[in-house]
């Protein structure tokens, strides 16, 4: 039997806190998905020295069937192997190498790193903004 917090977490884990707003679970996606773009470009970079792609940091809808322990899991499993290789890296290889984002515009991989940082929390913040919203908020 599961913990009725744990339940009403799993019940409002897609449901938005106003219209036009993010649910935890289009967080997380869009956190997993910036997060397997870190990953496959700077690791491509500091690996290969391939030149990645522009980011256009949009909302990625959720996929019905993902849950949130799959994307945690695939959000730490992708840090993981992104922090093994930033930390085999020699800190001043392929600085010269840079991407843009829309917002943010170019940085190289030492600027993405710091931004992966940042991005992340910013999210974390908005996934509690999203739970405590929602918490206030009569649910059926």
């Amino acid at each position: 039997m599961k913990e009725p917090g744990v339940q009403k977490f799993e019940t409002t884990f897609r449901t938005t806190p106003k219209e036009g707003e993010w649910s935890a679970a289009d967080v997380l996606a869009h956190v997993r998905a910036i997060a397997a773009i870190d990953e496959r470009s700077i690791c491509g970079v500091l690996e290969r020295g391939e030149q990645p792609p522009n980011v256009a940091d949009v909302l990625e809808h959720t996929p019905t069937n993902a849950t949130r322990e799959q994307m945690l899991a695939e959000i730490e499993a992708l840090r993981k192997q992104l922090i093994a290789v930033v930390l085999q890296a020699d800190p001043q290889a392929h600085l010269d190498i840079v991407w843009g984002h829309n917002e943010f515009g170019k940085m190289n991989w030492r600027e993405w790193l710091l931004f992966a940082r940042v991005h992340t929390l910013d999210h974390a913040r908005q996934l509690q903004a999203i739970s405590a919203s929602l918490a206030q908020s009569p649910q059926p």
